[in-house]
Order: C-alpha cells, then structure tokens, then sequence
C-alpha cells in the first residue's frame, strides 16, 4: 500500500518506473485519490521510501474487507460501532505475516491512520473511532502472536498536531518511530474492498526541505524552484537506477543533480548561467557532505555550457540518460 500525495496519477507512474527500471514484478491492484495498492514481487519498504519522491507512507497490507461490512457495523443509527461486528470482520479478514510480528514485537504504541476521501457515502463514520477499533482488534492479535508483555496504546489523528485530519502526518509518524520501533495501521477505504496495512516505510519530510528550502546556495533575487520530491519523481520517471549516468542539460542550482545522486546514480550537469553553475556545484558539496558521498570532483562534473552543444563536451555513450524532457527549475 502506497499512501501518496497530492497527484496519484505522477505517484503512479513514478513507483511503476521506479520499479520497471530495477525488474521487479508488480501489479496494480487499486487506484484511489489517497493510496495505491500494488502487488510487488520483492520490495524493500524503507529504502525505497528515501528512494521516491511522491510516496508518503509504504505498508504490508494485512488484509481486506468488503466496504458494504463496514458500513453494516455502524447500524442504522450510524452512532456508535458495533465491536462485536468489527472483531469478527477483522478476525477472519487479518492475517499478521512474521515481518509485522517482528516489527510490533517491541512496540509500546499502535497509530492508525484512516484514508477515507476515495469514498464519499461514508463521511458519517467517525475516523478516530474506526481507528481505535481496528487498533484495538491489532493490538489483542499482536499481544497473543507475538507474545508481547503488554498491549500497546492506541493512537489516532486526534492526539497529534493536525487533530482535523483522518491521518497521522508522516513527520509526526516518523517522530513516533511508527516505521521501525512502534507500529502504524493504515485503513484505505474504497467503494468495493477497503483495506488494512502496517506502515514499513515513511517519507522523511524534514530532510526534503533540508533539501530545498534549506539548501545554502541559490543567486541573488533567484525566483525559481523545484521541490525536492518532484525532482526525485522525475529522475524515477526517467527510469534510471544505481550505477547509472544521468545527464542534466538545464541543471539551474542542481535539485535534480543532488536527488539523483542520492539515489546512486551518477551525474553530470550543465547550464549556461554561470551563477547557477556555482551554487549547483556548491549544493552538490552540501549533499555529499550532508551524506558522506565524498564526491570532490563538481567542478568537472557540472559544468558552464550551452545545451545547444552538448557534443563539444561530451561523447555520445557518455550517459545513460539525457534529461531532456524537463526543465530543473520552473517559475513558481
């Protein structure tokens, strides 16, 4: 299950590049406003969320219910949950996979986060309720699976910062060491299946506006900007992997560069400003340093030039891709 961001359309064609270019089988299994959920062969959840840029949470689905069940629990009234309901949908629905048991072995809390806004006949549900329930069915699952001392507590959206949403904020998620010492339930509602997962992997919002709003060098007056996350979307969409070289023929001050070389690709870059140039090679040093890269060689590797004669630089099999089709910084 990826939870992602504003435009599931760029998140679903950058996970599926991202994947295509690595060979790792996969199926698209659901298309919603808020998650996608895919059935991948082989996945590693934490290192390709450092990996992607248009990707929130990562998660293990644990199992699916039908919608329509859901609503039943909730009676006519539409007050109050029926437990008993809910216990026996999650009980034949649920299963916990060892990597999850693992995982929640030493957890003291359980966040649950609810996705709701792919289906709009159900906004009568009490979100921070549906969470404590399902929480609670995890939690008495995991105490007896996994043999934990104690139940951990439960936690919804209205015990952190943005108490009007129907989720936990990845910041917040990863603050609570939701994706790798405690445990995080995402429930995706659709109109058909709705479905549950463990969060396994978690954006890391502070460094991407380390990145970018963060960053030490940009020109004087500069106007321009691209997010971290959107040049990470794009450099996946491109279809390059480790071990790669990436020519970037506009690099402006370098957000494309220093995304692609986190993801291990090797880059060169170009532009015609002078002053671009500069801080493009400077915000390489900060990452590298930042990162422990050890890359020395920017001033080689990003260079003054005129896009319009790329052959005087460099050789034709010089790169795996050139980066055409993209202009690094766009006018916001």
């Amino acid at each position: 299950m990826f939870v992602v961001r504003k435009n599931p359309e760029l998140s679903v064609n950058e996970i599926t590049s991202y994947l295509k270019a690595r060979s790792i089988e996969y199926y698209l299994k659901a298309y919603s406003k808020e998650y996608l959920i895919f059935n991948i062969a082989t996945l590693d959840p934490k290192k390709m969320s450092d990996q992607i840029g248009e990707t929130l949470k990562i998660g293990r689905i644990l199992g699916e219910v039908e919608t329509d069940c859901l609503k039943k629990a909730f009676g006519p009234q539409k007050k109050r949950m029926n437990m008993e309901i809910i216990e026996e949908i999650l009980e034949s629905s649920l299963e916990l996979p060892q990597e999850v048991v693992h995982h929640a072995s030493e957890a003291n809390l359980i966040g649950v986060s609810v996705y709701p806004r792919n289906v709009d006949d159900i906004k009568f549900i009490d979100f921070n309720e549906l969470g404590e329930v399902v929480g609670e069915v995890v939690a008495n699952k995991l105490k007896e699976d996994a043999g934990l001392k104690r139940k951990p507590n439960i936690v919804t959206a209205k015990n952190f910062k943005y108490k009007e949403s129907a989720d936990i904020r990845p910041t917040e998620a990863r603050k609570e060491k939701f994706h790798n010492q405690n445990l995080e339930l995402l429930i995706g509602l659709e109109n058909s299946f709705s479905y549950i997962a463990a969060t396994l992997g978690i954006c890391d919002q502070d460094a991407f506006n380390k990145r970018g709003i963060y960053r030490p060098e940009r020109p004087e007056g500069w106007i321009y900007g691209m997010a971290p996350n959107y040049a990470k979307a794009l450099v996946n969409l491109s279809e390059v992997k480790q071990g790669d070289v990436l020519l970037d023929p506009f690099c402006g001050i370098g957000t494309i560069l220093q995304e692609a070389v986190l993801n291990g690709i090797k880059i060169f870059g170009v532009d015609i400003n002078k002053e671009c140039v500069d801080a493009s090679r400077q915000n390489l040093k900060y990452i590298s340093k930042e990162y422990g890269l050890g890359w020395n060689n920017m001033d080689k590797r990003i260079i003054v030039g005129d896009a319009r004669k790329l052959s005087e630089y460099f050789t034709e099999d010089s790169f795996d891709l050139f980066r055409t089709s993209f202009k690094d910084e766009t006018k916001t």
